[in-house]
């Protein structure tokens, strides 16, 4: 068959062929510019997916201890506040409006640690409370605690007997307000706004050493991991194998029964934070433990020298202040 032949462009069709040519590369070009130059906001922690610590630490006194507040943080990011209560225990949680506390410190802390609580940080709500173990320097100030916020749930080790004034004051406070303790099981999960807190270890079986049955919480935020000890000894330490977390508050206030040198290689702690009260009769912090911790590269802090100590996040790093709070009812002041 014969080809057919095409029909020749006049030289004006030839033209408005080049300029609409032209014209749709002209807005290719514009479309992918613009798509190049928009960013995609996204929280830091989803897009960094390595876990690295970077500590920026700002030190911040006043002479009015009792009003002080850290105020510099956005309501997103994750606050922790290890609060300088002495020879003694108390941490405080948040994380978009929601609150946990681990512990309220000795007897005579209770009503210091309710009043920061309520009138500095205004919080009117703990969604959690945890007693970590029946011990007097860790539960001693809950009842106050219990009595003037309100309280979501709590989480303490099993206790058939109640056989201390402490713990009783704790019970009591807990039926006055028509609660309930929940004794928790390890892997047990706890959502605090976008944190999440597992449960790594407790005893619910009563040991004869109440240290033995702390409850242990790691707690994940982004990229970050905290890990709280309460005062777990090297038999929790023993009992399992640990994953490296960024920041540490080390078990028993510093003691040689806790902080093993295989619990530490395994942790790696990039922070370790100790509560301890200044020259306590035990002599805690032990200079084995300092010494172990800053073998592994920890950078230490301390409730005795450095005050409260307000750790903030956003996912990717963990900002240091140093606040002169002291919540210790048995005050050195």
């Amino acid at each position: 068959m014969p080809k057919k032949q095409r029909k020749k462009l006049n030289k004006k069709d030839r033209k408005y062929v080049v300029l609409l040519i032209l014209a749709i590369l002209a807005i290719i070009y514009t479309v992918v510019t613009n798509n190049t130059e928009e960013e995609i906001e996204q929280p830091n922690f989803l897009i960094n997916n390595s876990t690295t610590t970077t500590v920026q630490e700002v030190s911040k006194t006043s002479s009015n201890t009792s009003n002080e507040t850290a105020t510099d943080s956005s309501s997103s990011s994750l606050e922790i506040y290890f609060f300088d209560v002495g020879q003694a225990d108390s941490i405080l949680i948040r994380n978009n409006n929601q609150n946990m506390l681990i512990d309220a410190g000795n007897n005579a802390d209770g009503k210091l640690i309710s009043n920061y609580l309520k009138n500095d940080l205004k919080i009117s709500k703990l969604d959690y409370v945890v007693g970590t173990h029946a011990h007097e320097d860790h539960i001693g100030g809950l009842d106050d605690v219990i009595k003037t916020l309100d309280i979501g749930k709590i989480y303490m080790p099993f206790v058939s007997n109640a056989n201390t004034k402490t713990y009783e004051d704790v019970e009591n406070a807990i039926i006055d307000k028509d609660l309930s303790i929940t004794n928790p099981s390890i892997g047990d999960k706890i959502s605090l706004g976008n944190a999440e807190l597992e449960v790594m270890f407790v005893d619910n079986t009563e040991p004869k050493e109440k240290n033995d049955s702390s409850i242990v919480l790691q707690m994940n935020y982004g990229n970050e991991k905290y890990l709280f000890m309460g005062d777990a000894e090297t038999k929790t330490e023993k009992s399992r194998t640990w994953e490296k977390v960024n920041v540490l508050k080390v078990g028993h206030h510093g003691s040689n029964t806790s902080s093993s040198d295989k619990f530490i290689k395994q942790v790696l702690p990039d922070i370790s934070i100790i509560s301890v009260g200044p020259n306590n009769s035990y002599n805690l912090p032990k200079e084995t433990i300092i010494n172990r911790l800053k073998k592994y590269n920890s950078t230490i802090y301390r409730t005795d020298t450095d005050g409260t100590i307000y750790l903030t996040s956003d996912g990717t790093q963990n900002n240091i202040n140093k606040l002169n709070v002291c919540l210790d009812g048995d005050s050195r002041n």
